[in-house]
C-alpha cells in the first residue's frame, strides 16, 4: 500500500505511514478514484391552450448517476420560444444553459464534452467518500 499523504509504499495495514508521520485512514493512493457522471438534456413542452406551433417552452435539465444510482442534479428557467422541434442556440435559450452549465461547475462538475446537440454537455466529478 501507499501513503495517503507523501506517496511512500508502506506496509499493508499500517496505522501511520513511517516516512511521514501520517495517518492511513481511509482509501490509500493505489485505490483508483471514483466518479459519477452527468449529462445535460433539453425538454420542450407544448401549450395546447396557445396553439401547436406558438406556445412552446424548453428548459434543460441535468442527471447524474453514480455509485448511489441515477438522481437529477438540477434544471434551467424555461424559456418561451416558438415552434422550433429543436432548441434553437438564440440568446435565451444560450443563457439558460449557461446557467445551468456554471452551476454544475461550482458544484464541483468538470465538463468532458458533449453528445449530440450543442446543449447536450457531459460532465463527471470525482465522488468523495
Amino acid at each position: 500500500m501507499f501513503c495517503r499523504h507523501c506517496g511512500e509504499e508502506i506496509p499493508d495495514k499500517s496505522k501511520y505511514c513511517p516516512e511521514c508521520g501520517g495517518e492511513q485512514t481511509g482509501n490509500s493512493k493505489s485505490e483508483p478514484a471514483q466518479w459519477e457522471y452527468c449529462e445535460v438534456f433539453a425538454e420542450q413542452k407544448t401549450n395546447l391552450l396557445k396553439g401547436f406551433l406558438g406556445g412552446r417552452t424548453w428548459r434543460f435539465w441535468a442527471q447524474a448517476m453514480g455509485p448511489s444510482g441515477v438522481y437529477s442534479v438540477g434544471s434551467s428557467k424555461e424559456v418561451r420560444r416558438g415552434g422550433e422541434w429543436l432548441p434553437n442556440d438564440n440568446k435565451d435559450t444560450v443563457q439558460a444553459h449557461r446557467e445551468l452549465v456554471t452551476e454544475l461547475l461550482e458544484d464541483g462538475w468538470e465538463v468532458t464534452g458533449r453528445k449530440g446537440g450543442w446543449w447536450n454537455t457531459t460532465l463527471r466529478r470525482q465522488v468523495t467518500r
